[in-house]
């Protein structure tokens, strides 16, 4: 007899999944035909990399082709997965952005905790914090002294207004009292180009960030995350060098319409977490100069519940405004 306990969103999960233990019903023969893994996010990106990475594996493993779908612009992708079928073969790349548009945006057209049921969470990508090599300082600690001694003459640059590294920027000016510009691009490569020529003297980044630093085109200053990174062990924390409180990162997880059937979620999550130890996908990522996770829903949920409000204290503080 097929269960009638539903996976909810990313806030009761934890709740609900319980009463699925015993019952397999849906996920027998799970998946019977192709799987829709939903990217916000053009062909050729990092996000768009490493969906294409677990989907490759889940086809081998689970005989059906889970394929990729490239739905450049969040919203767009976003109402597409909230209004599939609650049925598995439509599922969702979860990054970082689902996590902070509540505070940038009152009218967004989904919840990001009561529409979207949580599978799990792969890869994390720490932010380097990155400045020119002709602006003179060599640490954390020496770029909030200059930041002091200078208000307002420090120019940061990253994506556009509400992106991922602006965000890292508001939260580095609101956790040290420094005042500095954020100067948006279209693009957070091109930001990055202009700080290895000193146009601007600082900014945080991920992959692009961590090829130009290993050429001796940036200066590292410090890792996003709260724990030093494997990628760049000799690099200190943001944290520990005078900051304390400072850790984000980005993430790459998958999650499906609220209401699909917990058994699927698990058996999903079971496969996720598998291919998360699998050497040849953690060389692949690290290769991307990202960390795999693996979490199970629970754990996933939990992580994306703490997300949310500290994004909206960031807005808040930083008072940034979104057209």
């Amino acid at each position: 007899m097929k269960s009638t306990c539903l996976a909810a969103g990313f806030a009761t999960v934890v709740s609900v999944f319980p009463c699925a233990v015993g019952a397999q019903g849906a996920a027998e023969g799970y998946p019977a035909r192709p799987v829709r893994v939903i990217v916000a996010q053009t062909a050729g990106g990092n996000a768009d990399a490493q969906a294409r990475l677990f989907a490759t594996r889940l086809s081998d493993r689970l005989g059906k082709q889970f394929i990729v779908d490239n739905r450049p612009g969040r919203y767009v992708a976003w109402l597409i997965a909230k209004k599939s079928s609650a049925d598995g073969y439509t599922l969702l790349a979860v990054l970082p952005d689902l996590t902070y548009a509540p505070a940038l945006d009152r009218h967004l057209p989904v919840d990001p905790v009561r529409d979207f049921a949580p599978i799990s969470l792969m890869t994390q990508t720490p932010y380097l914090l990155v400045v020119s090599p002709s602006l003179p300082v060599t640490s954390v600690r020496d770029l909030v002294a200059f930041a002091k001694s200078n208000p307002g003459k420090l120019n940061f640059g990253g994506g556009i207004t509400g992106a991922g590294t602006h965000l890292m920027s508001a939260l580095l000016f609101s956790l040290t009292g420094i005042e500095a510009t954020y100067v948006p691009y279209k693009g957070a490569a091109q930001s990055l180009i202009d700080i290895t020529s000193g146009q601007i003297d600082a900014g945080f980044g991920t992959a692009t960030a961590a090829l130009l630093v290993k050429s001796g085109k940036l200066r590292a200053l410090g890792i996003s995350t709260a724990a030093r990174s494997r990628l760049f062990p000799d690099l200190p924390t943001i944290a520990e060098q005078g900051v304390p409180g400072f850790d984000a990162r980005a993430f790459h997880g998958w999650a499906a319409p609220a209401g699909t059937p917990v058994e699927v979620i698990r058996k999903l999550s079971a496969e996720l977490i598998q291919a998360a130890r699998n050497p040849e996908i953690v060389a692949a990522v690290r290769n991307s100069n990202s960390e795999v996770v693996g979490t199970t829903p629970e754990e996933f949920a939990k992580f994306v519940a703490a997300e949310i409000p500290r994004w909206h204290r960031v807005v808040r503080q930083s008072g940034i405004k979104v057209d």
